[in-house]
């Protein structure tokens, strides 16, 4: 089967993701087997406002949607598709490398490893393009499933198990709307986390109101509206921020994505929902620290995650300079 090139004049044709959330500008695919997607990062991108003011960065969860919707177009250019919706469900590993900013181009390449009953594995990788003719820098890599929307359906209806709370400690910080400035560098159109209690160094527990008026909305997806996969586990992952950040000795409230170690979604998160995420402290050394974290909508589980977030400086060290 012949490649296939696609950009904004025929996007439309292979997915149903809305203008203003597509993380893919161009892409070459061979069907069913691997694709090559394009993505330039502008000053202009209206996340960069939020992420972060003043040290513009692209979120971890966006740079996954690079590597799902390039990894998408495997399967909705195959001739036999007909729906071009697929929802990602679930992630076996992924890794940050360095961070993409504004006037960044990055690259990405997905492979289909296997596809069963509307159930995609991939692998992917990233690399951040070099316009001197340089060594391409390596971004992040990723393995992940997506699902046909009836599959992810179909799924949920038979998973979900009741999460098991940790104990209020005497000791609990409470953070609200008031005082959240103290904790997170997130500001208030990014934040995923409406209220917390924490127990500093252990555990924390956070509350997010789902809205129709959420941001993401309108543009995941208008016709079908669910929480993004990325936006629920940048949720748990603001969660687990106030773990760190309400530490004696630490003055830094800026964390950074580093890696995932596993990640999967048993149900779809609506608009009217409330969701609560449990998160605790594994382990933490020199600016890295590694958490489990759970979401929970009506006393079921939607999704859960064993993931790392690191300082700035510490990610930056780590970063390698060639692929």
């Amino acid at each position: 089967m012949e490649k296939k090139h696609i950009n904004w004049e025929n996007m439309g044709m292979y997915s149903s993701i809305p203008m203003e959330y597509r993380f893919v500008d161009e892409a070459e695919v061979l069907p069913g087997k691997e694709a090559w997607g394009k993505k330039c990062f502008s000053s202009m991108d209206w996340y960069f406002k939020i992420h972060f003011p003043g040290n513009p960065v692209v979120p971890g969860v966006f740079l996954m949607e690079v590597l799902q919707q390039t990894g998408m177009l495997i399967i909705t250019t195959m001739p036999d598709i007909s729906d071009k919706l697929l929802l990602f469900h679930s992630c076996e590993s992924m890794r940050m490398y360095c961070s993409v900013r504004p006037g960044d181009v990055v690259s990405a390449h997905c492979t289909l490893e296997s596809y069963v009953h509307g159930v995609a594995k991939m692998s992917g990788e990233m690399v951040m393009c070099n316009s001197n003719g340089g060594d391409n820098k390596r971004v992040c890599s990723m393995k992940f499933t997506l699902l046909h929307t009836q599959e992810l359906m179909n799924i949920s209806s038979k998973m979900g198990g009741v999460i098991l709370t940790e104990d209020h400690a005497d000791d609990t910080i409470a953070i609200d709307w008031e005082n959240m400035d103290r904790y997170t560098s997130d500001p208030l159109a990014w934040r995923c986390v409406d209220k917390a209690e924490v127990s500093a160094g252990k555990y924390a527990h956070g509350v997010k109101a789902v809205s129709s008026l959420d941001w993401f909305t309108p543009l995941h997806f208008p016709s079908y509206p669910v929480m993004p996969g990325g936006i629920l586990m940048e949720a748990i992952m603001q969660t687990a921020v106030f773990v760190i950040t309400t530490l004696p000795d630490v003055k830094n409230t800026l964390m950074l994505f580093h890696g995932c170690k596993y990640m999967k979604m048993e149900r779809l998160v609506r608009p009217g929902d409330l969701m609560n995420m449990w998160v605790e402290l594994k382990s933490y050394r020199r600016g890295v620290a590694s958490f489990h974290g759970e979401a929970v909508v009506d006393g079921i589980r939607v999704g859960d995650m064993d993931f790392i977030l690191i300082m700035p400086c510490d990610l930056e060290m780590m970063s390698p300079k060639g692929r």
